[in-house]
């Protein structure tokens, strides 16, 4: 999807600091719709299998969606590392296609309603980012946040694929083989957005699935469908 040429304005409000404006996004026509849940991918991350990118893809192909909000791609987005993509036929340049980060409305099968954040991962104002997320949620109604990524496992193609579940806070970690030792690792913004979300009062998971370490690289649908079904899981709404 396209970045559109829009004047861009919201506001934010960020932990022990006053309300001031941000020109981060725009409202869309699904501006008015609220939801109890947020989807959260944002490409440009670890993702083994393209596991969480295929998820999401799945789900706004799959159900009916309306723009809530888009954001600003020149504020968050280094060009220079995330290059537009034309085309060109007969010497002939097409339209560019801008990188984007939106936020959606999409309407379950039971014609409930869930929002997904998706598109590239923000390269700057990643505090900003996450306050202005965090405001936007509350006003839409949103109590439960939830990303999606695969990670590299030492398992076969040929066992079941498991995924674990990360939170805010202990009551929302289910029973799952313990974490060995303390882990140390650069966030990517899915990961900093759920620790974002998690202390300014949401409930904020994660779910993260194996995906056979030879097969990292290449897009694994299986870790896809493992993801969408765990969050029909979590969610209680029909995908």
């Amino acid at each position: 999807h396209g970045g559109e040429a829009l004047g861009w304005r919201g506001k934010r409000e960020e932990i022990g600091m006053s309300a001031t404006s941000s020109p981060l996004y725009e409202p869309g026509p699904g501006a008015h719709l609220r939801a109890p849940i947020l989807i959260h991918y944002l490409h440009g991350a670890v993702d083994a299998g393209d596991a969480g990118l295929l998820a999401v893809r799945q789900l706004l192909s799959a159900m009916p969606r309306q723009r809530v909000a888009t954001f600003s791609s020149d504020a968050l987005i280094d060009y220079r590392a995330r290059r537009p993509i034309l085309g060109m036929e007969g010497w002939v340049l097409s339209e560019t296609e801008d990188p984007h980060i939106a936020l959606d409305a999409l309407e379950d099968y039971q014609g409930r309603t869930l929002f997904v954040l998706h598109g590239s991962e923000p390269d700057m104002r990643w505090q900003e980012f996450a306050a202005t997320v965090a405001d936007l949620l509350r006003e839409h109604g949103v109590t439960l946040t939830a990303s999606m990524m695969g990670l590299p496992a030492t398992l076969p193609h040929t066992r079941p694929t498991f995924v674990h579940q990360t939170g805010s806070s202990s009551d929302l970690i289910p029973d799952q083989p313990e974490q060995p030792g303390v882990v140390t690792m650069r966030a990517s913004m899915d990961l900093y957005l759920q620790s974002y979300l998690g202390r300014v009062g949401f409930d904020s998971v994660g779910m993260v699935v194996g995906v056979p370490y030879y097969l990292a690289d290449s897009e694994y649908p299986a870790a896809s469908v493992s993801l969408i079904e765990r969050l029909a899981d979590l969610s209680k709404v029909s995908l």
